[in-house]
């Protein structure tokens, strides 16, 4: 699993500004704590908080978010649904709030079950992440 890691990171690393391979990080934490939290849902609730919280996982959410979202280079003509998804769990889950909110509105309501159900139903979990994220009040 660490090497999947390293090897997204060092892909990330090279990757154009508005490239998806900005994602890969979060994807080898996705799949991380997708293995780590199969035993119980109280390892579930304990390895998503430790998955998404630590200096390292949050620097790469805020990485994919400012070089992958936020670039000038990304065309959001081009963009994948699941893609969007991925970046709006991760920032949701490392409590990024206001940075998910942005993605979650260009999502819309449309749910997609990954990565959303490593929690349990989908449909929740992704509703549950608009409720907190877009009822934040904007900074500024």
């Amino acid at each position: 699993m660490i090497a999947m890691i390293d090897a997204a990171r060092v892909a990330a690393s090279v990757a154009p500004a508005g490239s998806p391979l900005h994602l890969l990080p979060l994807l080898a934490h996705l799949k991380s704590f997708q293995r780590n939290a199969a035993s119980s849902f109280n390892d579930q609730v304990l390895f998503a908080d430790r998955e998404w919280s630590t200096a390292q996982a949050r620097g790469e959410i805020d990485d994919a978010y400012q070089n992958w979202f936020a670039a000038p280079a990304r065309d959001p003509d081009e963009v994948l649904l699941p893609d969007l998804h991925l970046l709006a769990h991760a920032l949701w889950k490392a409590s990024m709030f206001a940075e998910a909110a942005e993605v979650l509105t260009e999502i819309g309501p449309w749910a997609y079950p990954v990565p959303w159900s490593a929690h349990g139903d989908g449909a929740t979990f992704f509703k549950r992440a608009r409720d907190r994220c877009l009822g934040q009040p904007r900074a500024g």
